[in-house]
C-alpha cells in the first residue's frame, strides 16, 4: 500500500509542477489575446480570450 500511496503523491507533485510552469509562462508573457482549446472525445472547441479575460470569439466543430 505504501508503494501506491507514494506513486499517487509523486503523480500529484508532477502535476502541480507542470501547472505552475505553465501558469508562469502564461501570466508572465501577458499576451493581448490567448487561444484556449478544449478537447473531448467527441468535439473540439476553441476560444479566443482577451487580456482582460473576456471571450472574444468561440469556434466549435459541432
Amino acid at each position: 500500500m505504501a508503494y501506491l500511496k507514494n506513486k499517487l503523491l509523486e503523480k500529484q507533485r508532477k502535476y502541480l509542477r507542470r501547472k505552475q510552469r505553465v501558469n508562469t509562462q502564461v501570466k508572465g508573457t501577458n499576451p493581448e489575446y490567448r487561444v484556449i482549446i478544449t478537447r473531448s472525445l467527441m468535439h473540439i472547441t476553441a476560444d479566443v480570450v482577451a487580456a482582460d479575460g473576456k471571450v472574444v470569439a468561440t469556434c466549435t466543430d459541432k
